[in-house]
């Protein structure tokens, strides 16, 4: 994905309900569903305690054998939906779009700043994720380039239910 002015967001939460965390990409499901490894503090884990998250083990580069154990939470981009999945080349595009978003991540290694709003009827995290370096969004990168998938998230057009949260 090329970086364009336009796509860099400001570095700043636009209600007083989202919270903005760093984070470690642990698993990209798809371009737009990821296991995010979020440094929230005890009071925000216990405000997503019902989240559907997994813990996972890992090895610092630089340390010994020490193996540690973190914690992934299931998140999906807010202000995105699929625009129709049923187009031949929908399977294509959205192995492409899967792939751009994981050569992303890899790009910062595996980090990315995490705008944290709401919680969906699925207990996902719905976030936009940004580029550590450049504050770029993931969202209105996919939107710019993916739009014969994707589209502006339009509850009165998708099938999905609405936020809870």
């Amino acid at each position: 994905m090329k970086m364009a002015r336009s796509r860099i967001v400001k570095f700043f939460p636009k209600s007083s309900s989202q919270i903005i965390v760093p984070g470690y990409t642990v698993n990209v499901h798809d371009a737009i569903n990821f296991d995010i490894d979020l440094f929230i503090t005890s009071q925000q884990r216990t405000r997503f305690r019902h989240v559907i998250s997994n813990e996972y083990q890992y090895k610092e580069e630089l340390s010994s054998e020490e193996i540690k154990s973190g914690k992934v939470y299931r998140c999906r981009l807010k202000g995105i939906q699929v625009s129709d999945h049923n187009s031949r080349k929908f399977k294509s595009r959205m192995h492409a779009a899967t792939l751009d978003v994981r050569h992303a991540t890899d790009r910062s290694n595996g980090w990315v700043i995490c705008v944290i709003d709401s919680v969906d009827v699925y207990n996902r995290l719905l976030v936009d994720l940004l580029d550590p370096k450049t504050h770029e969004s993931l969202k209105e990168c996919l939107l710019s380039d993916y739009d014969d998938i994707f589209m502006p998230y339009n509850p009165h057009t998708s099938d999905h239910r609405r936020d809870k949260w």
